[in-house]
Formats: C-alpha cells, sequence, structure tokens
C-alpha cells in the first residue's frame, strides 16, 4: 500500500516587532482616513459656498497633502491663499464641513509650497504608489498592512 503523501508545508512569515507593527497600522489608518478625505474632497469644498463664496473660490487651489494623527495638512499656493485658510473663522467652516464628510473631527493646517518644490517623501510615494491599478487590486485582495510598496530605485 502505498504511503500517503503529505501535503507541502507552508511558510508563514515571522511577525514583526510590537513596536514596527503599531507603526505599520498608524500609517496604514492614516492614509486610509487621508483616501477618504481626498475622495470627499470636492464635495467638501462645495459644501463651502453657502457659509463663504470665496473660501470655495480659495478651497479651489487648495489640496490635501497628508494627515498626521487628527489633523489634515493642506497646501496653498500662495501666502494669500494660506492666509484665507488660516483665518479663525474660514477655519472654522472648513473643519466643520470636513467633519461632516469625513465622520470625525478634524483639525486643518496650512503650509505654503508651490507644487513644483514637493519633495518626494514616504508618504507621497505611498499614495502615488496606490493609484496604479496593480497595487490597487493588490490592497483590494489582502490588507493594506500586508501589501508593502518598495521604492523605486534611483537611476544613475
Amino acid at each position: 500500500m502505498p504511503a500517503a503523501e503529505s501535503p507541502a508545508p507552508t511558510v508563514t512569515p515571522p511577525p514583526a516587532p510590537p513596536a514596527e507593527r503599531e507603526v505599520v497600522h498608524a500609517v496604514a489608518a492614516e492614509l486610509g482616513l487621508f483616501d477618504q478625505v481626498e475622495a470627499v474632497w470636492a464635495e467638501v469644498i462645495r459644501d463651502v459656498r453657502p457659509y463663504n463664496k470665496n473660501l470655495q473660490a480659495v478651497l479651489n487651489s487648495i489640496h490635501p497633502v497628508d494627515v498626521e494623527a487628527n489633523t489634515l495638512l493642506l497646501q496653498a499656493p500662495s501666502p494669500f491663499h494660506k492666509g484665507q485658510v488660516e483665518n479663525a473663522k474660514n477655519r472654522r467652516i472648513i473643519e466643520d464641513v470636513l467633519t461632516r464628510h469625513v465622520g470625525q473631527p478634524l483639525t486643518i493646517r496650512c503650509i505654503e509650497q508651490p507644487p513644483q518644490a514637493r519633495e518626494a517623501d514616504l508618504r507621497e510615494q505611498m499614495r502615488e504608489a496606490r493609484k496604479d491599478p496593480r497595487v490597487r487590486a493588490a490592497i483590494n485582495i489582502f490588507s493594506p498592512v500586508d501589501v508593502s510598496i518598495e521604492a523605486a530605485a534611483e537611476p544613475e
């Protein structure tokens, strides 16, 4: 009688150290929140109009760039735009409308930085990579924590 074949052993990667795992989960949560903000940003701009038409016009030139804890970082193309966003009354309007759309309280912070001067940091590279349909498919199949995105090699 032939011996029964045993199933091939499965190899599981070792678990990440607890501190590293917490950082990965925190970054994934922030990226998820940032994706949510990006998805509703046009609606936020639209819904600001009843409160302040000029603010809506200013927000058309403002772009979300990051989420740090519960603070949304916005990028303004000029000191004028930054000043308009940082005005206490306008800030309150933006934060209230944004909170309604994402379902959790967010504060905003604005930086002035021309688009051509943006530095490519790890989070920006991850956001850009997540726009790739193949990466999106991998994220849909696996947990965002399980999908790692490696930086491209520098050209020589």
